[in-house]
């Protein structure tokens, strides 16, 4: 369930400051209250918008979790904010014990400024984005027609109890999980 706090107000990466002089990150915290229900990852929202410009040079950075939040079973999954990003840094969380309530206003992630090297190489996409979280391509899904893959009756006992599965022989794996079920 997300809640937007209406005394929040989104500001601009340009605003972000370290925690100290000698701080490598720049601290990112939710903008609004949440109550995590499960533990499948949720974007929260920060209410600082991109771009990252730091001493007029505009810059991308890695989102990165804070190690206080990891102890409170919050993880962070890492992130890569472009220099041409201009929308609100969200920061992708995932919770190892639900519920978990996270207040607005909580430091959750770090942001790394980080130059753009790979500048001078040429793009695959050569326009700007028009959104985040994997706007400049599609998602990639390998699919395999499995009936046609070798196949063998096998036969498993535990404890004296015997069923029969047709196993998929030649899968690539190195380890096969069977449902107890």
């Amino acid at each position: 369930m997300l809640r937007r706090d209406t005394n929040s107000c989104c500001t601009a990466a340009s605003d972000l400051h370290p925690a100290t002089s000698v701080s490598l990150g720049l601290d990112l915290a939710a903008a609004i209250d949440v109550t995590i229900l499960t533990t499948a990852p949720l974007a929260i929202p920060t209410g600082v918008h991109g771009p990252l410009i730091i001493q007029g040079q505009r810059l991308g950075g890695l989102i990165i979790g804070r190690s206080s939040a990891s102890l409170m079973g919050l993880f962070v999954l890492p992130g890569i904010l472009d220099v041409d990003y201009n929308r609100e840094i969200k920061i992708i969380l995932q919770v190892s014990q639900p519920p978990m309530k996270i207040e607005a206003g909580q430091r959750l992630a770090q942001l790394v400024p980080l130059p753009q090297l790979a500048k001078p190489l040429a793009p695959e996409h050569p326009d700007s984005r028009t959104g985040g979280f994997g706007s400049t391509g599609g998602v990639v899904m390998l699919t395999l027609d499995l009936s046609t893959r070798p196949q063998r009756d096998i036969t498993l006992t535990c404890f004296g109890h015997s069923i029969t599965i047709k196993g998929l022989l030649d899968t690539g794996a190195d380890t096969s999980i069977i449902d107890p079920e």
